[in-house]
């Protein structure tokens, strides 16, 4: 398997962050307390899925792809965010979720790009570059174990020559993750975004049917290991909504 098909597996299977100083992220899995504290806050909708302040406590792992890429705790216009800026290589970062998509089917966020890479090209393995990302996991990826490609929407910032709303599939993982453009190089850098999207609805947009399987994982993403070129991106809050059936 090429490397980097073998690393996005290796995302979809566990997908750093610091405070003026880098601080590291606890690699070893949540303990099965914190797993069940998150699964709750997600599925009532009581606490984002991304607390910058909470960041080190609410189970967020890290994971090179292939190289890494610098991410920091900052403050950007007077908040706390989660800054992540290329340094030649993709990482991630990822949670658990455990959110059923037939209650729980509106994802919001709020995300930031300040430079972004002019030449990527999301179409091909060469040009697979994002300024930011943000993937949900349908599915067990294996967190615990042997990696596994599940159904997986990745909704992006990205440069290259994509219409917002677009929907492709990856090059690497074509059947397994498809891309969802939500920014694009038309979009103003250095200014905050506030994103919402039906989950549902793009889900069956992109693959042609509804879930099978519940929400079990969310992860946002900056990398610059194929083009090279300058990214810096930064993320605060990531929660998914719920309605009481």
């Amino acid at each position: 398997m090429p490397f980097r098909s073998a690393a996005l597996l290796a995302l979809c299977a566990a997908l750093a962050a610091g405070c003026a100083a880098r601080v590291e992220l606890d690699p070893a899995p949540p303990s099965s307390d914190a797993a069940r504290e998150a699964a709750a806050a997600a599925i009532d909708g009581t606490r984002p899925l991304l607390s910058v302040a909470r960041l080190l406590h609410d189970g967020w792992r890290h994971l090179p792809v292939g190289g890494t890429t610098d991410y920091r705790i900052a403050i950007v216009d007077g908040a706390l965010a989660v800054s992540a800026t290329g340094a030649g290589g993709a990482s991630g970062l990822i949670r658990r979720a455990e959110v059923d998509p037939a209650r729980c089917r509106t994802l919001r966020w709020t995300w930031r790009v300040d430079a972004l890479q002019a030449s990527a090209d999301l179409r091909t393995k060469a040009g697979d570059d994002v300024g930011a990302a943000v993937y949900v996991l349908f599915g067990d990826p294996g967190l615990s174990g042997a990696p596994a490609a599940v159904p997986t929407l990745k909704y992006v910032w990205a440069g290259g020559d994509l219409s917002p709303g677009e929907i492709l599939p990856n090059p690497y993982l074509p059947d397994s993750v498809m891309t969802v453009a939500v920014a694009t190089r038309d979009a103003p850098l250095g200014r905050w975004r506030r994103e919402e999207r039906d989950l549902m609805a793009d889900y069956e947009a992109a693959f042609g049917r509804p879930p099978e399987n519940w929400i079990e994982a969310v992860a946002f993403f900056t990398d610059n290991d194929q083009t090279g070129q300058a990214v810096t991106a930064h993320y605060r809050d990531i929660a998914i909504r719920c309605t009481t059936l």
